[in-house]
Parts: C-alpha cells; structure tokens; sequence
C-alpha cells in the first residue's frame, strides 16, 4: 500500500479529511522525516474531496494544527449559483481544523501560492503571524510575506483571532428546538462560531440519509466578503466525510433572534439550488 492509499484509509477511518497526530509521524518517516514532503504529498490526497461544479478543476490543501494533526481542505463549487458562494481548498482546510477544535494552524501546504481572497481569510487565524505557507519546490514563506500592509482583526481592536475558544453562552429560545435532529449540534457550532465583528454567532448541522449529523459554526473575517456561513462550513464538513448534497436529507441552523445576519434565509436560498425541497429548520437562540 502505498502513502496516499494509506492516508486515505487514515482519514476515513478519523471521519474523513484528517490525518490524527499520531498517525502523522508514521506516514512523515515514509518521507524521511520531513513533514512538509508528506503535507505536499498529500495534497493529491485532499483533491479527491473536492467538488468542482463549475470549474471542474480540483484543488486541495493540506493543514497542520496546533496538535499534530493534517487537515484535508478542497474546492467546491456550486451550480445556479452566483461564484461568491465558491468554497476555496484553503478555506476548507481552516474548517475542517476548526470544527476539531484546532486551536491554530501552523503550516499550510498547497499547490500554488494561495489567491488574494485565501490570504486575507487566513489573515484572520490566531496563528496568522506564523503561518507558513508551503509551496513545492521553494521554502516555506510565511503569510504575512504574501499580504503586506494587511488588513485584520488587531485593525479592529480584536485580539484573539479565528480558532481561539469561543464560548458564547447561547441557549434554546424555544424549548421545542431541543427535540428538532440535529438541533443540538447546531447549538454546539453557534457557541463556538467567530463573529467578532457582527456578534451574529450562528451553526449549521446537515442530518444525512444515513442518519448522521454535521455540525459546523459561522466563521466571520474583518473585510467581512471572505466569511464563511453556517451552510457553508456544514458542506465543507460533509464533503470531507463523503456526503454530498444529494445525500443530505435535512438541515437546521441555529442562529441569535436578534442577529444581523438571517444564516437561515441564506441556507435556504442555497439549498433550494443544490438540493430542492430538503427541509431547513431554524432554530432561535438567546443568550444565557
């Protein structure tokens, strides 16, 4: 068996798209030792998630966490949609660390230099400032070399960035939200969803067919067009563990009564592109 076949049978047995850390050190002495070898490696690994509507081009991006652990990330796009709603590998990548409570990213290995966009998303981690960004065939050029004169959360008086803990003390406005599938893993998101600037805290949980649940929060940036919504993220997630739209038979997103941002409203209008009459439930929080 060789890396890539092995790592894929390491990332579906972990629930799709993540190499633990334990596993990592014995796929990187495959590579003599050089972690950054595997990362690029298996970026061939990460393309095979992705889901490319319109370009039909598959991109994929390998993160390290804070713990050890390699994050997948790919492409996916969606038809009848306009191309803003695009999901970009890296942005993936930041997700799937995210919602396996990641505290930081420390490499991201990719097949070309990341686009404009990625780099003021990425610009918003915690561990933006030492990011290394890992191309094949050159050094590891740190992000902030990418993006000079950035724009980001400390222009904004934040100083905890994208996968810091959040904790946001929300509860079930309605107790009825509490028995609605998928309720509590949307609750789980919105609490540690990053909205710093909108304060809009929000999760989206996708029920496949085969019963399981995707829960994955709203992720805000400071130049606001580079967030990423509940919806979103939650495709993100379930692309990672092989479940397409298609498989999707139920969605609800959580989000506070008196938030700025309808995240409801816009996995409906989503979804009613991708997957036409799939039921979206939304479920009101408060504040505890």
């Amino acid at each position: 068996m060789n890396i890539l076949e092995r790592a894929g049978d390491i990332a579906k047995a972990a629930g799709g798209g993540v190499i633990p850390a334990r596993e990592v050190e014995l796929l990187a002495a495959q590579t003599e030792g050089r972690l950054e070898t595997l990362m690029l490696t298996l970026i061939s690994a990460a393309k095979e998630f992705a889901l490319p509507a319109l370009s039909g081009f598959h991109v994929g991006a390998v993160a390290e966490g804070n713990s050890g652990a390699l994050y997948f990330g790919a492409n996916i796009e969606f038809a009848d949609c306009p191309v803003n709603q695009t999901i970009h590998a890296e942005q993936a990548a930041v997700v799937n660390a995210a919602c396996r409570g990641e505290t930081g990213i420390r490499r991201l290995a990719v097949s070309a230099a990341p686009c404009g966009y990625c780099r003021q998303f990425l610009y918003e981690l915690v561990s933006a400032d030492t990011l290394e960004v890992i191309l094949d065939g050159s050094e590891p050029t740190k992000l902030t070399d990418y993006l000079p004169a950035a724009f980001g959360p400390g222009d904004l008086g934040i100083e905890a960035g994208m996968l810091t803990r959040q904790d946001h003390a929300l509860q079930f406005a309605e107790p009825a939200s509490a028995r609605i599938t998928g309720a509590d893993a949307a609750l789980a998101a919105a609490q540690s969803s990053y909205a710093p600037y909108t304060h809009a805290y929000g999760g989206a949980a996708i029920i496949a067919r085969n019963g399981k649940v995707y829960g994955a929060p709203y992720l805000e940036n400071a130049a606001f067009n580079p967030s990423l919504s509940p919806m979103q993220a939650a495709i993100i997630r379930a692309a990672l563990a092989g479940v397409p739209p298609a498989e999707f038979a139920g969605v609800c997103v959580a989000q506070r009564t008196d938030s700025q941002i309808d995240h409801a409203g816009a996995a409906r209008w989503l979804l009613e592109r991708l997957t036409p009459g799939l039921s979206v439930d939304t479920i009101p929080l408060t504040l505890a």
